[in-house]
């Protein structure tokens, strides 16, 4: 701990000022590569480039040449003197990606894009990095990823050997939006080769009604099945969609957004599941890849992608929580050292459901289960019991009334608050030794060899008294976020919160616990802090008497990762201020 109260006044000032002066920062890494010839090799580009392309194994599915001549057909002007999408994929070398991680479709085809502007004595062809790409649809399995980069390695060098760049320009990222692809699913009724037929044809007239253009169709399980690759789909396609009004607006004004385009949806059924996944990448990409800024073309950006979603929901489908973490880390366990304290276990080969049976049958109450950041594999679980409420029945104790348990269903991976950990740090001096002991074991032992393997931890000592460094706040140092009458605050506060407010836990009289859902935009700061802590989220909001408070996010976020870095923090700088005006508005 030493080292973290050895900083500077600067850091104090920016710290004890909220955070609001912090800046994020992120390592820039490539989304997307050009490269670009001095004059106009129309033909090496339009034939000769995606001619080689397939002989190192690359298929061209949809071609679409000189589109900036169907702009001066349709609209009577162009900014182009040249504008092609071709898409290419390559099933061989992708198989066993596209078998385990099916959202790689997202980027099959994917689109050899070129482009010259007029006025400009210069000619392009540009690629989206497989980095971006694997990022985007959450391809983070190592062996997978490489397969993955690697497939697009011949590409890329067959482009600089044919095309003989002599500018090569990069766009960079620090990292992808909070919702990079939209997934939706639709129940499979019937026999699988006329449910797809007939779904294909609403697809198509439910998108051509819209005036969007039906611009290419790959069937990647054909594919697969052509080259004898046995895979786990009743079938897999893919649709390219564009449309040319809103093509025509950006791409005059922003010619490199034709890397998205056009845009490919994917479309399978698994093996014996009767359920069809359909996604895209979201126009969020654009934005991200390529800094789109003018309001007006984030309005069309925006409005075209609530056309999208619209439609496919118009279908009858169900929106999928997006899975960002698919980090799939190695649990090893942990020996924890001497007088330290543990802030979580792990548990392997459990599920949600088990939980809740496993938690009820010691005498738990389930909550409220809470998707942190809408993050299907960050589901959290909150829970209590009657001794629970009984400690935590005291004046500025109230948030230790509720327990949590973190539980991936994808992966049957629960991590587990300690409640020693709790207990000490939200009970303070007032900690009952006896009902700690007991409310852990029964805690601990409702699940099947719980393990230590996150490297959270603070001295047992310390916890009670425990500040992240000098300037920052303890736990008694409560945030109000209103005053009034506890009726009158529980009633602003479910009113102003629907259905963010996910449970009131009635303490005593004028004592009540809530936990809201502080939504996406800010929940998404754990993917910076780590996942593994995740499960302090929802925030939790005590009532008592005539005011209602929140524990200090500087402290409360240093609490549940004791092992974050000065650097790390200043990550998230902003986020202590944002938790506690979103809370706020709620009343």
């Amino acid at each position: 701990m030493i080292g973290k109260y050895i900083v500077t006044a600067l850091l104090l000032a920016v710290l004890g000022a909220g955070y609001a002066t912090a800046q994020e920062s992120g390592e820039a890494k490539t989304a997307a590569i050009f490269w670009g010839v001095k004059g106009f090799p129309q033909d090496l580009i339009e034939n000769g480039i995606p001619q080689k392309s397939e002989s190192i194994g690359f298929t061209v599915s949809d071609a679409h040449k000189r589109i900036n001549e169907a702009y001066v057909t349709r609209y009577g002007s162009t900014t182009l003197d040249m504008l092609n999408f071709i898409g290419i994929g390559n099933e061989k070398a992708l198989a066993e990606v596209i078998n385990r991680h099916p959202k790689s479709a997202a980027f099959i085809p994917l689109t050899l894009f070129s482009y010259k502007s007029k006025g400009v004595d210069s000619s392009w062809i540009g690629l989206l990095a497989p980095e971006y790409m694997a990022d985007a649809v959450g391809l983070y399995d190592e062996a997978l990823r490489k397969q993955w980069i690697d497939a697009f390695a011949p590409l890329h060098a067959m482009i600089e050997s044919e095309f003989k760049p002599t500018m090569i320009e990069k766009a960079t990222y620090a990292s992808v939006p909070d919702e990079p692809i939209y997934e939706i699913t639709y129940p499979v009724k019937g026999e699988i080769a006329e449910f797809s037929e007939s779904f294909q044809e609403k697809f198509e007239e439910a998108f051509e009604g819209e005036d969007f253009i039906i611009a290419g169709y790959r069937d990647i399980k054909g594919n697969l099945d052509a080259l004898g690759i046995e895979n786990n789909y009743d079938a897999f396609w893919s649709y390219s969609i564009c449309h040319f009004d809103f093509s025509n607006h950006v791409f005059n004004k922003i010619p490199r957004a034709g890397l998205f385009a056009p845009c490919s949806f994917y479309m399978y059924i698994p093996k014996g599941e009767k359920k069809l996944y359909v996604g895209y990448p979201t126009l969020a990409n654009w934005v991200t890849v390529l800094g789109i800024s003018d309001a007006d073309d984030m309005a069309m950006v925006e409005e075209y992608h609530n056309r999208v979603n619209g439609l496919l929901e118009g279908m009858g489908g169900q929106k999928v929580l997006m899975t960002k973490t698919a980090v799939i880390k190695e649990r090893k366990p942990i020996e924890l050292p001497k007088g330290m304290l543990n802030t979580s276990y792990t548990v392997q080969n459990v599920q949600s459901a088990d939980v809740v049976k496993q938690l009820k049958a010691k005498g738990f109450k389930v909550l409220a289960e809470h998707y942190v950041s809408e993050d299907a594999s960050l589901k959290t679980l909150l829970f209590t019991r009657d001794d629970l409420i009984a400690q935590a029945d005291k004046a500025t104790r109230g948030f230790a009334a509720v327990l949590r348990v973190m539980v991936d269903d994808g992966r049957k991976e629960a991590i587990v608050l300690n409640p020693e950990y709790q207990l000490r740090a939200f009970m303070q001096k007032e900690a009952d030794e006896g009902a700690i002991k007991k409310i852990t074991a029964d805690v601990i032992s409702a699940f099947a060899n719980p393990q230590i393997t996150i490297a959270d931890m603070l001295e047992k000592e310390e916890i009670g008294n425990y500040h992240f460094m000098i300037g920052m706040p303890y736990y008694d140092e409560m945030i109000p976020v209103a005053s009034g009458k506890s009726a009158d605050l529980l009633a602003a506060i479910k009113a102003n919160g629907g259905k963010s407010v996910l449970f009131d836990l009635e303490l005593s009289k004028d004592r009540h616990l809530l936990a809201v859902d502080l939504g996406r935009k800010v929940e998404k700061f754990v993917y910076k802090t780590g996942t593994d802590e995740a499960l302090l989220l929802p925030y939790l909001v005590l009532i008592e008497g005539d005011e209602a408070k929140i524990l200090a996010p500087k402290y409360y976020i240093a609490l549940m990762y004791p092992s974050l870095s000065m650097g790390e923090f200043m990550k998230i700088a902003n986020i202590p201020g944002i938790i506690e005006n979103s809370i706020k508005k709620l009343f």
